[in-house]
């Protein structure tokens, strides 16, 4: 579902606070005429974090892209990004328990862990930007997440939508080294999502990766460029 990704970053689009909520309702309706139960493996929201990470992601970035926001939208954002902090996937929990889609336990949680990391640290990104006062280090994402998907490429019969994570957290990638390592990650989703997905993504990477006149990366600035994001997740 395209709006748990790309709204993560563009709520502008009128679409209402709750709207992953109510998504979630009309989803879980539908499922239940079939005689089925919503939960996270059925769900077609952010890899496999279920609806509750694309919610609580999602209201983060609509809050933080107000206009302004008042003293109970500075307390709604810190209670969310909380939530996150302390948040376990549902693929984590259940690891040792039984596979889904043909994968493995083991990748559940590493794929359902890469998009946690990506989340938080895009929801912590925006609160920083609103002046919400909340503990932030880029570079624990960025290893962690390398760290991760290194794991999930060492895998047989791969899906692809791991990329997504790359993507994000790889905008706060600033040295070289670790730049490279992303690159060298790319080529893994050709097959999978075809060469203009990945000239997309590398497109979005290097225009995060650009430095100006001071040597100042343009990084996680790329998050409120609309050109780039409409290029890269519309």
């Amino acid at each position: 579902m395209h709006t748990a990704n790309n709204h993560l970053f563009q709520p502008d689009s009128q679409l209402r606070i709750t709207h992953i909520t109510e998504a979630l309702g009309t989803f879980t309706s539908a499922l239940e005429q079939l005689n089925m139960q919503c939960n996270w493996r059925s769900s077609p929201w952010i890899g496999f974090g279920g609806p509750e990470l694309a919610d609580m992601a999602y209201r983060v970035s609509w809050l933080t892209h107000k206009p302004y926001l008042d003293d109970k939208d500075h307390q709604e954002v810190e209670d969310l990004i909380a939530r996150l902090s302390s948040w376990t996937a549902p693929a984590c929990q259940e690891e040792s328990v039984s596979s889904h889609l043909d994968l493995p336990p083991k990748r559940l949680a590493l794929l359902a862990r890469a998009y946690w990391c990506a989340c938080s640290y895009l929801a912590a990104h925006l609160a920083q930007e609103q002046n919400c006062s909340l503990p932030f280090d880029a570079d624990t994402f960025v290893i962690e997440t390398l760290q991760l998907l290194d794991q999930l490429i060492d895998y047989e019969h791969t899906i692809n939508n791991h990329l997504w994570p790359l993507v994000v957290v790889g905008t706060a990638a600033t040295d070289r080294v670790t730049q490279e390592h992303i690159r060298s990650l790319l080529p893994q989703f050709q097959e999978g999502l075809g060469p203009a997905s990945l000239r997309r993504a590398e497109r979005f990477l290097a225009v995060a990766w650009k430095t100006d006149s001071q040597g100042f990366i343009y990084g996680r600035r790329i998050f409120k460029d609309k050109e780039a994001l409409y290029q890269m997740f519309f």
